[in-house]
C-alpha cells in the first residue's frame, strides 16, 4: 500500500486512500444512525487492519471486536482537511477539502498476510450473526480495501475463505463482500469502475480477476438501485466491487438510514 494510486484525480499513496476511504466508510454509517437529533442505534463496526505478520483491530481503543455506531458518534475524534483535485462545470480543475475523522490510521509496512485479516474477519462476523439480538438484522457489509497484495495464502484459499464469508447470513440474507480495489497508478490507464459485470474482468491482470472473483455477486432485490452509478450494459450479474471510486457511491445502493453527500 505504499505505492501510488490515482483517487479523485489526485495521486496519492494507496495508503493514504484506504484512510480516507475507511474513515469516510464509519463517518457515514454514523451519520445514517441520526434521525431527528436522535441517534438510533443501526450498526455495529468492526475495522480490521493487515500488515506484517498479522491482523488486528484498528479500533483498539474500544476493544477487538464490534463496536455501536453511537459510541462512536459519542467520542468523534478531532477532522483532519484532505485536499482533492474536483473538476469545475467550466472545466478548470480545484483543490476541494473534505474532512476526514480518523477513527483509524493505516499501515503500509512490511507483508501483506491477507487470507490472516480475512480470517479474523469471519471470526468476528461469525460470532455476531449467531448472536440472538442480530439474527433478525439487516445481513453483515464486509468492505474489504486492497490493492490485490497477498502475503500469506494462495489464490484459491482467498477464493475459499471468501466463499465462506458471503456465506455467513442472519435471517435476512447473506453478508455482502463489498472490494474496494485500488490500482497502482500509471500502470493502468483505466477510468474508475463500480459493479463490473464479470466479463469485463475476464482479461484483467490476476490480481483484478482475483478480487472480482471474490466479492459477492449484487443480489437481485438492489440491482434496480444500481442504475444511477452504471450504464446500463448486458445486465448483469453485477460483482459488488470497485475501482479508485467513492465509497459514497458503493453505500448509496444500501437503502438503511439517510445518505451524506461525498465529493465525487
Amino acid at each position: 500500500m505504499k505505492s501510488l494510486t490515482l483517487f479523485h484525480n489526485t495521486v496519492l499513496s494507496k495508503q493514504e486512500v484506504g484512510f480516507i476511504v475507511a474513515n469516510h466508510i464509519i463517518e457515514e454509517l454514523i451519520i445514517r444512525c441520526a434521525r431527528r437529533k436522535r441517534m438510533r442505534d443501526y450498526f455495529d463496526i468492526a475495522a480490521i487492519g493487515y500488515s506484517g505478520t498479522e491482523s488486528y483491530s484498528l479500533l483498539g481503543d474500544y476493544g477487538d471486536g464490534f463496536v455501536k455506531a453511537i459510541r462512536l458518534a459519542e467520542e468523534r475524534p478531532q477532522p483532519c482537511t484532505i485536499y482533492l483535485r474536483q473538476q469545475l462545470r467550466d472545466g478548470t480543475m480545484t483543490d476541494a477539502p473534505i474532512i476526514v475523522y480518523p477513527w483509524v490510521k493505516t499501515s503500509a509496512s512490511g507483508a501483506s498476510p491477507m487470507y490472516d485479516g480475512l480470517a479474523r474477519t469471519k471470526m468476528l462476523v461469525n460470532e455476531w450473526c449467531k448472536d440472538s439480538d442480530n439474527r433478525k438484522s439487516f445481513p453483515p457489509l464486509i468492505f474489504h480495501i486492497t490493492d490485490g497484495a497477498c502475503s500469506d495464502a494462495h489464490p484459491r484459499d482467498l477464493c475459499d475463505i471468501s466463499y465462506d464469508l458471503r456465506n455467513i447470513s442472519t435471517t435476512d440474507g447473506n453478508a455482502l463482500f463489498i472490494t474496494l480495489h485500488l490500482s497502482t497508478y500509471g500502470e493502468h490507464n483505466e477510468p474508475c469502475e463500480i459493479y463490473p459485470e464479470d466479463y469485463l474482468y475476464a482479461s484483467c491482470d490476476r490480481d483484478r480477476e482475483l478480487m472480482c472473483k471474490m466479492s459477492s455477486l449484487i443480489p437481485n432485490v438492489l440491482e434496480p438501485h444500481l442504475s444511477h452509478l452504471i450504464a446500463r450494459r448486458g445486465g448483469g450479474p453485477y460483482r459488488a466491487l470497485a475501482l479508485n471510486y467513492s465509497p459514497c457511491s458503493i453505500l448509496s445502493i444500501i437503502n438503511i438510514g439517510s445518505i451524506s453527500t461525498y465529493t465525487r
